[in-house]
């Protein structure tokens, strides 16, 4: 008897641990400089180290998962400039049913996110357009708790997809503010035809003095002192609403539009905005074309641009694309165009590239960026 209460106690531990693991994963990008200048009178030539999306330190990153059928965690390291930290999602998730995920940390849920990502985006932002235009989340916006939140995220059936987040609390807020950083959004996937998705985003804009959230003894003055609180948020809410459409019903296209406005219009600047992305694979060729129309107050903006990535022999890539944006767009006196040319050689688990790009606005500006970059 005692064998076999043994036996089944092995079994039953080995059950539970078939359903839950610990995985490693890592993902890096450094970026030598050799020369950039903005073409700026008397300034002269510089070079740097960088990520793509402009600080002077490569990213160095891992990640750590686990994973079962009820309850998980992920973590995103990073030792980005010698100084160990936390890049993307620090977060604690748990499934009390099979529909719905909560989730709570720093967290990121991209299910319905609307990217456009090609190009200069992947290299060398600062001198491109694409550092203006922001490719990321260009036609809907991800599920973002900026720093602390906590998630709901609900899928009734395959098709449908609903999720919440409240936002922003390791800045702490007044329970009565919680839903001014605040982000709620459905999506709904007709087979063979494509994902139509709509969502609203608040953001609080200003923060108000909070009052001490402890004390403590000073030994060395014999007197209680508070201890600073970080600020609350008040009620001035920047609200946003959008809607998107992504069609994926014909082989190797795809084309997502969306469209998005202000709440308070009075207040904020991009009243309406219509973006759009879209890209077709023919063989070892890759198109890409973007576009937006923002509709203000006293004068519209708008850009376009389209590149490609084509599949060379041994591994070997070329991509390109070239910008506009109007003067308002690039927030300056004169329109902007910009340009990028590269090539890359991708490897099992990384690749290295180089190429050349070109920004003119009142200056002509030119960087060369050197690429390296890792996956496991």
């Amino acid at each position: 008897m005692k064998k076999a209460l043994a036996i089944l106690m092995i079994l039953a531990l080995v059950g539970t641990a078939a359903f839950a693991e610990i995985t490693f994963g890592a993902w890096g990008r450094g970026i030598f400089v050799p020369v950039q200048n903005s073409g700026a009178s008397d300034e002269d030539s510089t070079a740097t180290t960088a990520v793509s999306w402009g600080t002077p330190n490569p990213r160095v990153g891992m990640t750590i998962k686990g994973v079962s059928d009820n309850a998980g965690f992920q973590i995103d390291w990073n030792s980005d400039g010698a100084s160990f930290g936390i890049s993307d999602q620090n977060k604690i998730w748990v499934k009390p049913v099979s529909m719905v995920t909560l989730s709570v940390g720093r967290v990121f849920d991209d299910t319905l996110r609307g990217n456009a990502c090609f190009g200069a985006w992947d290299w060398y932002r600062a001198y491109s357009l694409v550092n203006t235009i922001g490719m990321e989340d260009f036609t809907f916006h991800r599920i973002d708790t900026k720093n602390q939140g906590f998630v709901v995220a609900v899928a009734p059936t395959e098709a449908f997809y609903i999720n919440a987040s409240f936002n922003d609390l390791g800045n702490k807020q007044l329970s009565e503010n919680l839903f001014g950083d605040f982000q709620a959004q459905a999506g709904y996937t007709i087979a063979g035809i494509g994902t139509i998705r709509a969502g609203y985003m608040a953001v609080q804009q200003d923060e108000v003095a909070a009052t001490p959230a402890s004390f403590t003894f000073d030994a060395a003055t014999g007197t209680i002192k508070p201890v600073a609180a970080k600020a609350a948020k008040d009620k001035s809410v920047d609200g946003t609403v959008e809607v998107a459409f992504k069609y994926t019903g014909t082989e190797n296209l795809y084309v997502d539009i969306g469209y998005s406005m202000k709440t308070n219009t009075d207040d904020y600047a991009d009243v309406k905005k219509i973006s759009l992305y879209t890209n077709y694979k023919m063989d070892a060729l890759k198109l890409h074309a973007i576009g937006q129309y923002k509709i203000l107050e006293d004068d519209d903006a708008y850009t376009a641009g389209a590149g490609f990535d084509y599949a060379l022999a041994a591994g070997i890539t070329a991509q390109a694309d070239v910008y506009y944006a109007n003067d308002i767009y690039v927030g300056g006196d004169d329109a902007g165009v910009s340009f990028f040319a590269g090539l890359s050689k991708g490897f099992s688990n990384g690749k290295v590239g180089a190429g050349v790009e070109i920004n003119k606005a009142a200056d002509t500006g030119y960087a060369i960026p050197v690429v390296l970059e890792y996956w496991f």
